[in-house]
């Protein structure tokens, strides 16, 4: 892939079809200087241009090879706008090796625009098809700064939202430098776009537990646009970053807000659950009283899948409130949804507490329960299996177990998957 001059594409027409250059420029010029056209030492006029394509045509055998004045005088601008628009058509096709050639082509043009379309494309494509990050970050930051520079901001917008994947839990200096740029250029931007830009920085804080700029930032992306797809997931986040922050009252309110326009069971579930949470915090037994009742309505609307988590803070109210037998049923129907394997980083300390609540539930009641727990217990994949808690499971079994019970259980634990 090349950028061909005038004189270099009369050169590849005049060898392919073996025309001498005494053949082409007999009556026209002379060969000396259709070879200094040919090597670039002189430009080629449109008077010159004319003769020589009726000359080439005369000379070329077959009618339908014949060639046109544009398929020679086309400017360097114009190829790279036809390459450009190629790239782009057959993106799917691109070969991977041919990335830096590609980047060496359109480097060089003062055509910005062109350059960014090419980049933008190679770089998504690259990113979201072939998951080659290495290429589509040296693009994008590239990009990035072009079109701040040259004020292409719906194409800044695109790279920073790409940019902010690619960053997405790697080094902190990375999104401190993106963010930086980002405040400089997004009075630019529609509210939409403000609003998500700043809504995944605040996601990208509250990973690295910078929690107060989080919320800060959570608050701001919320006041941009009230209708945008991640309006109901902008005020949960932060909601949970309260949480985070040890601030019940206010997560108290934000889940209480979500309620009042929220048309979804599902996130209706996870307001609930976390107002149970937040009103144990709190002491507001009133709260919890009047919300469990609306929580449990919800969960059981609910698909079997998503109701993780609903149950474990229905149980939590309950024994808060001194129910445990209510408590001891919702902590049954949690672990009885089985190990939750979308997500268990998340959800293994809940499942484990559920047991060990159990295990003093249980100790009131009937001691043949444990079987129950055993299952659990074993439910739990070894990879995810916290040692402290199995040593402190085992010590509570060897207390309720015979010996030859302790054993198999033992047996079963060690066995291999």
């Amino acid at each position: 892939m090349e950028i061909l001059t005038p004189g270099e594409k009369i050169k590849l027409i005049r060898k392919k079809y073996k025309i001498t250059q005494e053949q082409l420029t007999h009556g026209i010029m002379s060969r000396s200087m259709l070879s200094h056209i040919e090597n670039n030492v002189y430009s080629l006029n449109k008077d010159f241009l004319i003769l020589l394509v009726d000359r080439l045509n005369n000379l070329i055998p077959n009618e339908s090879e014949k060639i046109k004045y544009s398929d020679i005088y086309i400017s360097k601008d114009e190829q790279l706008k036809n390459f450009a628009n190629d790239i782009i058509k057959n993106i799917k096709n691109i070969d991977i090796n041919k990335i830096d050639e590609i980047h060496n082509l359109f480097s060089d043009t003062n055509n910005v625009y062109q350059k960014v379309r090419v980049y933008t494309t190679i770089s998504t494509y690259l990113y979201n098809k072939r998951f080659d990050r290495t290429i589509s970050r040296k693009l994008l930051e590239e990009i990035l700064d072009l079109t701040i520079i040259h004020k292409f901001y719906s194409f800044s917008f695109l790279a920073i939202l790409s940019l902010q994947r690619i960053y997405y839990k790697t080094d902190i200096s990375l999104i401190n430098n993106l963010y930086y740029k980002t405040e400089h250029i997004i009075k630019n931007f529609n509210n939409r776009m403000k609003g998500l830009l700043i809504y995944n920085f605040a996601v990208f804080w509250e990973e690295f537990n910078d929690i107060n700029l989080a919320i800060k930032l959570h608050k701001k992306a919320l006041e941009y646009n009230k209708k945008w797809y991640l309006f109901e997931w902008g005020y949960i986040n932060l909601g949970t970053c309260y949480n985070k922050n040890k601030q019940p009252k206010e997560a108290l309110t934000v889940f209480t807000e979500i309620l009042s326009f929220t048309q979804s069971n599902v996130i209706k579930k996870q307001c609930y659950s976390n107002i149970l949470v937040n009103a144990i915090a709190l002491n507001e037994k009133t709260i919890l009283k009047i919300n469990i009742p609306k929580a449990e309505k919800i969960i059981e609307k609910l698909n079997i899948e998503d109701r993780h988590q609903g149950y474990y803070c229905l149980a939590k109210a309950y024994l808060y409130l001194e129910d445990r037998c209510s408590a001891m049923i919702n902590f049954e129907k949690e672990l009885n949804l089985g190990f939750n394997l979308r997500n268990p980083h998340f959800f293994v300390d809940k499942y484990t507490e559920c047991i060990l609540q159990l295990t003093k539930i249980y100790c009131l009641s009937e001691l043949k329960k444990f079987k129950k727990l055993e299952k659990y217990f074993l439910d739990i994949p070894f990879e995810y299996l916290d040692k402290k808690f199995a040593f402190k499971m085992l010590e509570i079994f060897s207390k309720v177990y015979s010996k030859t019970e302790l054993e198999s259980l033992l047996y079963k634990l060690n066995k291999p998957s």
